[in-house]
């Protein structure tokens, strides 16, 4: 999240299957102007559930396979998109804006 008014972000559009499959899906991403730490406490960040967000399970060839709302059981919710049939990893995106947030993949011992 960033901090109104004391931080600084850059906004530039981003493909995350550039590179990694043909399907183009380029959007809008803001990051901090500053360097900050990578988010990996292995739960949902709860600074951003305050934002409305989709996840959006694809399989291969970056086919999108499912797209479900967050609720307030977005880590239930992560799980069952990670475990429905063919899906290889959720993107998590804002809702309104259609911002790119992250890339969820499965841990090796959902795999």
């Amino acid at each position: 999240m960033f901090k109104q008014g004391e931080e600084e972000r850059i906004y530039f559009s981003y493909d995350p299957f550039a590179g990694i499959s043909g399907l183009p899906l380029p959007g809008p991403v803001f990051i901090h102007a500053e360097a900050c730490d990578e988010y990996s406490l292995g739960k949902f960040p709860s600074e951003l559930r305050s934002i409305p967000m989709l996840l959006e399970g694809f399989g291969d060839q970056s086919r999108l396979i499912t797209t479900v709302p967050v609720t307030d059981n977005v880590d239930d919710e992560i799980v069952e998109v990670l475990n429905t049939p063919n899906v290889e990893f959720i993107h998590l995106r804002n809702a309104e804006a259609g911002c790119f947030i992250a890339r969820i993949e499965k841990t090796e011992a959902m795999a």
